[in-house]
């Protein structure tokens, strides 16, 4: 990872119908990568599915960065990568405890 813009909180719609219209605060921060032959990939945080936000949460961006360093990366950097990534983070944190 060579750099991270945070985002700004905001007031999103979400739903795609009068049933489950409805509000929610989002942060879309993104994420930018790149790979060993130098081409950059921005990631957005934050996808939308159906009408609700799917977002991928990193407690603490830097220890990513750093993990992130010594991880074997063969899919292009994209929103599910990220998110996965993300999630297996989330689990070498819990295996430390």
């Amino acid at each position: 990872m060579i750099d991270f813009r945070p985002g700004e909180v905001e007031e999103v719609e979400t739903g795609t119908c009068e049933l489950c219209f409805g509000t929610m605060f989002i942060c879309n921060e993104v994420f930018v990568f790149e790979d060993e032959n130098g081409k950059e990939y921005e990631v957005e945080s934050c996808e939308w599915d159906w009408g609700y936000p799917e977002e991928i949460d990193i407690p603490n961006v830097v220890d990513f960065a750093a993990w992130l360093d010594d991880q074997e990366v063969e899919d292009e950097m994209c929103f599910s990568t990220l998110y996965n990534l993300a999630r297996d983070y989330r689990y070498s944190l819990e295996d430390e405890e």
